[in-house]
């Protein structure tokens, strides 16, 4: 397996990761990848711990990082067009939308979906309603078909002042949907 090197911050609260050929090794399991850490470490049992790590130091690319690939497609485009993929990554678990970017100083959060059903767009409701408390200062996107929210979904989706931009996702969209947002902003 992989072995990595620890830089712990003064605070105890983050910790760096990256490649060292006599590091300690990760140890992946069904949920998580694990880092044995000594008593000397000085960190309480059950401390919240922010985990740093650079996937270029991996040998990842930035875009590697985006879990989504509709994301993926619409985060190379959005880069031709001066945004900037923000540093804090976007993950089911931390309610970041699907693309988290920069522009000009705005933390733009984009959730994309090409589903069709009415039960997809309640799931969309409630995850812009989590995102909108978890990140009330972004500006937020809700990237859909345009039939896919019932009058009521969109109404509620309105109400958290989350932008609703409809596409057909033909070849092409991401521009459409960049420059929207672009001259939004």
């Amino acid at each position: 397996g992989k072995k990595v090197g620890l830089e712990i911050s003064k605070s105890r609260e983050k910790i760096r990761l990256f490649p060292l050929e006599y590091g300690r090794k990760l140890t992946p399991s069904n949920r998580a990848i694990k880092v044995l850490l000594t008593e000397k470490s000085l960190l309480e049992i059950k401390s919240s711990v922010e985990i740093i790590l650079n996937p270029k130091d991996f040998g990842f690319s930035i875009k590697n990082s985006i879990y989504d690939q509709d994301a993926k497609s619409l985060f190379k485009e959005a880069l031709k067009e001066g945004f900037i993929l923000d540093n804090y990554r976007s993950t089911p678990a931390n309610h970041k939308g699907d693309l988290s970017l920069y522009l000009r100083d705005k933390n733009i959060i984009i959730e994309i979906t090409k589903a069709n059903s009415y039960k997809g767009a309640y799931f969309k409701v409630g995850q812009c309603f989590i995102q909108k408390q978890s990140w009330p200062n972004s500006i937020q996107y809700l990237i859909c078909k345009k039939n896919f929210l019932s009058k009521g979904s969109e109404d509620a989706v309105k109400k958290l002042k989350v932008k609703i931009i409809n596409t057909n996702f033909n070849k092409g969209w991401e521009k459409e949907v960049i420059r929207k947002i672009k001259n939004e902003i």
